[in-house]
């Protein structure tokens, strides 16, 4: 993903993260062909039983709550107004409320150290 990134730079405003190869948005066969082929071996290996795709974009943006970011700025990230990222993610606000602010690298490490340890214990 990050090779992607550096090679792809950042895209400009509107335009498709991962559009197909000729550049059109994924239609419903795509998005199926994605989740057959790709998404659901990947989720099976990491261990994970039921995942849908958007789970990401929701988990993206609670990451973000979290570690501060303004409603307008993730509303930019995701592309809804900031009424509509207010809207959709209210319900993490008030669960995050008082907790203090982490970065969204320091979340991820917190998340995956539980299992890093397990994995160096199963291998050891």
């Amino acid at each position: 993903m990050s090779e992607w990134r550096m090679a792809s730079g950042r895209p400009a405003a509107g335009a498709l993260v991962f559009p197909r190869a000729d550049g059109d948005p994924w239609r419903r066969h795509d998005y199926g062909n994605f989740r057959r082929r790709l998404w659901h071996p990947a989720r099976e290996a990491a261990g994970v039983e039921s995942l849908p795709p958007y789970d990401l974009r929701h988990a993206f943006a609670s990451l973000h709550i979290r570690a501060g970011t303004s409603v307008p700025e993730l509303a930019e990230m995701l592309g809804h107004s900031p009424q509509m990222t207010l809207s959709t993610y209210t319900h993490v606000i008030r669960e995050l409320k008082g907790r203090p602010i982490a970065s969204v690298e320091e979340q991820i490490l917190a998340a995956r150290s539980p299992q890093v340890a397990h994995a160096a214990e199963a291998e050891g």
